[in-house]
């Protein structure tokens, strides 16, 4: 059974928001919904850890690119140093130290020797500062997906896919951008990862008088991670869930002031002061 991460939040003055507003709003109240979640997963995306995914990377790749020991051959009957300067990275030290713990074949030498020499360290020490760098928004990635379950366009904060896109530039998400700048989040986009998932079951029009919404996210861990995850995510979709409430609380307000101030005009009253 793989490890799963329990969340538990408090929505019940969200609920509350939210039954005020579905009945001040012209659309229906399966589309109300719907977009209710797709500002929840946005605000959940830009809360989640790291507040700078770039700047994150940036310094994961500064830490293993760090040179820690230069080494050279003494040649025992001249004294002169033979061949090239052995430097070694961090990296290189981290990916000898996994490859011992858990030996690789794939990166065994040709001489079968399972340590990384030559072309199986530059191969292994790259594996790993990918893994590395790309792990960055980890959290975040499962979002993205839930997000695209809703709007399939989504692209995050834009840019250019050369590849697929050969340079054309992608435009950013323009509510993505607006719930960003609320938080003051910077612009970086991460990477989606095939270890996670998401599910989308939108509310249907055509299902009762109450439909409902559901968004399950799925990612995956390692033993042990549970509690970790649970810590980050709670409080993050706490904050997502309080803040949509407000949202939506001051969005009535100004309907309300609207509707006071066309009813005062009618009857030939002036509001002079709001609290």
């Amino acid at each position: 059974m793989k490890p799963a991460a329990s969340f538990k939040v408090d929505d019940s003055k969200f609920q509350a928001a939210l039954i005020a507003t579905l009945k001040q709003t012209k659309r229906s109240v399966a589309d109300a919904i719907n977009s209710r979640m797709f500002y929840l997963m946005l605000r959940l995306f830009v809360l989640l850890p790291p507040k700078n995914p770039q700047q994150q990377r940036n310094k994961i790749s500064a830490y293993l690119n760090e040179y820690l020991n230069k080494t050279q051959t003494r040649s025992k009957k001249t004294g002169k140093y033979l061949g090239r300067t052995r430097e070694l990275r961090r990296v290189n030290i981290i990916a000898q130290a996994i490859q011992k713990r858990n030996p690789n074949p794939h990166f065994a030498s040709k001489g079968g020797k399972m340590g990384l020499y030559g072309d199986t360290m530059k191969e292994a020490s790259a594996k790993l500062r990918r893994r590395a760098i790309g792990s960055v928004g980890y959290l975040r990635s499962g979002v993205v997906k839930a997000i695209r379950k809703i709007n399939g366009g989504f692209s995050q904060f834009g840019g250019s896919f050369r590849k697929r896109k050969q340079g054309q530039f992608i435009s950013p998400n323009a509510a993505l951008l607006a719930v960003a700048n609320q938080y003051g989040i910077e612009q970086s986009n991460v990477s989606v990862h095939r270890g996670t998932n998401a599910t989308f079951h939108s509310a249907d029009k055509g299902i009762g008088l109450s439909p409902q919404a559901r968004m399950q996210i799925v990612i995956g861990l390692a033993d042990g991670q549970e509690g970790r995850v649970a810590a980050i995510y709670n409080p993050s979709m706490q904050r997502a869930l309080d803040d949509e409430r407000k949202e939506m609380l001051d969005h009535i307000g100004g309907i309300l002031v609207g509707i006071v101030d066309e009813e005062c005009g009618t009857r030939g009253f002036k509001v002079v002061k709001r609290l």
